[in-house]
């Protein structure tokens, strides 16, 4: 889903007005919560700033990137993260029962 930004952000040259944000895959709600990841084949440590780093492998920019986002922005997609993952987590629990 595309998001706009309420604070764009200068990136490299460019205005980033927006971000597409895609949901986590149950892989990546199994493996957020302590210590890694999974993207693809990509396995990523996210002990040190977890949301930062989920942030950046669900939307495909840099990580440099989603840390010079304006803190209300940041929380607004650290929110729709959670609840995608929420979802995500109930979808499966609906499958399993």
């Amino acid at each position: 889903m595309k998001i706009a930004l309420e604070y764009p952000v200068n990136w490299r040259g460019s205005l980033v007005r927006a971000v597409l944000l895609r949901k986590p895959t149950v892989d990546e709600v199994e493996t957020a919560a302590p210590g890694f990841i999974r993207s693809g084949a990509t396995r990523v440590e996210i002990s040190n700033v977890p949301s930062i780093r989920l942030l950046a492998c669900l939307t495909d920019l840099p990580i440099e990137l989603i840390g010079e986002l304006d803190f209300e922005d940041f929380r607004l997609l650290c929110d729709l993260v959670g609840e995608a993952m929420g979802e995500v987590v109930n979808q499966e629990r609906r499958k399993n029962a």
